[in-house]
C-alpha cells in the first residue's frame, strides 16, 4: 500500500514539474514593450475599442467585481481620481452586469470622469491578448502605445502614480 502511494506521489510531483516547465517555456502574451491591444469592449456608451491617446498615457485595470483586493483599488482611484488628469484609464472586467448591476455606482468619481471608462471584455479576447486572468492586473502604456510596466495583484496609490510619472 504504501509503496502505490509513493508511486503516486511521485508521479503527480514529475507532472507538476513537466506542466510548470512547459507553462515557463511558452512566450509571454503581452511583454513590456507590446503596443495597446485593441479589444473590444461594452460601456456605457455601446461596444468600443481600447486605443491609445496619442497625447496621453493609458492605464488598463483589469478587475472583478467580487475580488476584495479590486474593491480596494477602485476606492484608492475613485478618492484618487484628480491625481489622474491627463491619463486614460480603463476599468475592464468580465463581469457581464457591471453597466447594469449598480457596481459603478459606489465609485461615483470614477463614473463621471472623462478620462475614466469602465468595460465589459468577452474572456477569450482578454485571455488572447492580455494572458493571465489574475485580478486586478494594471497595465500602464506611455503615449505612443507601448506597454512600459504591468502589475499583477493589489498595488499602493504611491507606486500606481510612480509608474504613471515614468
Amino acid at each position: 500500500m504504501k509503496k502505490i502511494f509513493a508511486i503516486a506521489f511521485i508521479a503527480l510531483f514529475v507532472s507538476a514539474v513537466v506542466w510548470l516547465i512547459i507553462e515557463g517555456s511558452r512566450p509571454e502574451v503581452l511583454p513590456v514593450g507590446s503596443k495597446l491591444p485593441a479589444i473590444e469592449y461594452a460601456g456605457f456608451n455601446g461596444v468600443q475599442k481600447l486605443k491609445a491617446d496619442s497625447t496621453h498615457k493609458t492605464v488598463v485595470i483589469f478587475f472583478s467585481e467580487e475580488c476584495p483586493h479590486c474593491k480596494y483599488e477602485l476606492n484608492l482611484l475613485n478618492v484618487n481620481a484628480e491625481k489622474f488628469k491627463g491619463v486614460n484609464i480603463f476599468l475592464i472586467t468580465l463581469d457581464k452586469g457591471l453597466l447594469t448591476d449598480g457596481f459603478t455606482d459606489k465609485y461615483p468619481v470614477l463614473k463621471k470622469a472623462d478620462n475614466i471608462k469602465f468595460g465589459v471584455v468577452k474572456k477569450e479576447d482578454y485571455k488572447n491578448k492580455f494572458g493571465t486572468m489574475v485580478t486586478p492586473a494594471l497595465y500602464f502604456f506611455n503615449a505612443k502605445g507601448m506597454l512600459t510596466v504591468k502589475i499583477k495583484g493589489e498595488t499602493k496609490m504611491e507606486m500606481i502614480l510612480n509608474k504613471i510619472k515614468n
